[in-house]
């Protein structure tokens, strides 16, 4: 991932929210930080449109699916939950500078973050 996309801004406004671009030959969307359709696990609405909380969707939880789709109130992903303004980086990494994940939701340093989204 090049600079732009490995900014804390990027990953919790972007990532996975904004559609890929690339419309020539193939790529790996699982490494490309944009959203491409037909992608269900890593997909994630935009926090700033959209609100919902970090926590997992009950429903979906207890049955793969949820009657409220894009209105739910919580979170309906693993990315969703880890890359939310509330969530992401506010607990040290256990693996800290050894960490060598693609995203990493959490943070490598002694200073935790907090952001505000306004909602």
């Amino acid at each position: 991932m090049d600079d732009h996309t490995s900014s804390d801004n990027f990953r919790m406004f972007r990532y996975k929210v904004q559609p890929c671009s690339l419309r020539v030959g193939w790529h790996a969307w699982h490494e490309c930080p944009y959203h491409h359709r037909g992608e269900i696990i890593a997909r994630r609405r935009d926090p700033l449109l959209h609100y919902y909380l970090s926590t997992q969707c009950p429903d979906l939880k207890k049955s793969g699916s949820c009657p409220r789709r894009d209105g739910c109130w919580h979170a309906h992903s693993t990315f969703e939950v880890g890359l939310h303004p509330c969530y992401y980086r506010t607990e040290r990494c256990r693996y800290g500078a050894n960490c060598n994940r693609r995203v990493c939701f959490f943070a490598h340093t002694d200073e935790l973050k907090s952001f505000d989204i306004g909602h």
